[in-house]
């Protein structure tokens, strides 16, 4: 598992890249997620108070408890409510 921290302007780059596809947003309190696949790889992208995020990638871990990963999630809530492929 990789960590990086992305300024804003480079955490634009990346959220607006054709490459780049949002799977879903979670909001915590005043702390955005952004569940995202960029080029095939699974990322979590996490909101940071100047702009930027901090990122995590790959973020393909089973979670036995749920079933699966966050983004197994997305993708099949983006199936059924037709919002995804």
């Amino acid at each position: 598992m990789q960590v990086n921290h992305l300024d804003a302007s480079q955490f634009a780059d990346l959220f607006t890249d054709p490459a780049t596809k949002t799977e879903d947003m979670l909001d915590f309190e005043d702390q955005r997620t952004y569940v995202l696949t960029f080029n095939g790889l699974d990322i979590l992208a996490i909101g940071t108070p100047d702009g930027g995020a901090t990122v995590i990638y790959p973020c393909s871990s089973f979670d036995a408890e749920s079933g699966g990963s966050i983004h197994d999630h997305a993708r099949a809530i983006n199936r059924a409510d037709g919002s995804g492929t």
